[in-house]
């Protein structure tokens, strides 16, 4: 039935089956959601249209979809370290200073370090 939420999971841990790691920030969207650990982590869950989680999306997904039920770790940089391993480079680490989420974006404000 349309609007019914009785089988959609409820995030409980960050991590499944581990306690959650000291949260320092928590943004919220119409459909979307951020948290940032005091470690500098980023989970995020809800709906994925075109990628507004920050998840890697497979090319096979439907129409770039990739919704998260349950807190996912964002692995943005895996991609881009193992492009600049291959070549030689050295990795490049994101520290991420802010998160916010509204209506329709979602943002992680952040630097990045070689």
């Amino acid at each position: 039935e349309p609007g019914d939420l009785s089988e959609v999971p409820v995030p409980v841990h960050l991590v499944e089956n581990k306690p959650n790691p000291p949260i320092s920030k928590i943004a919220s969207g119409d459909h979307v959601n951020f948290v940032l650990t005091t470690s500098g982590d980023v989970y995020s869950w809800g709906y994925g249209d075109n990628g507004a989680l920050g998840h890697e999306i497979d090319e096979g997904d439907m129409q770039g979809i990739c919704d998260e039920f349950c807190p996912r770790k964002l692995e943005v940089l895996k991609k881009i370290n193992a492009a600049r391993k291959k070549r030689g480079k050295t990795e490049m680490t994101a520290i991420v200073h802010d998160i916010s989420s509204g209506g329709q974006h979602s943002a992680i404000m952040c630097s990045l370090l070689e």
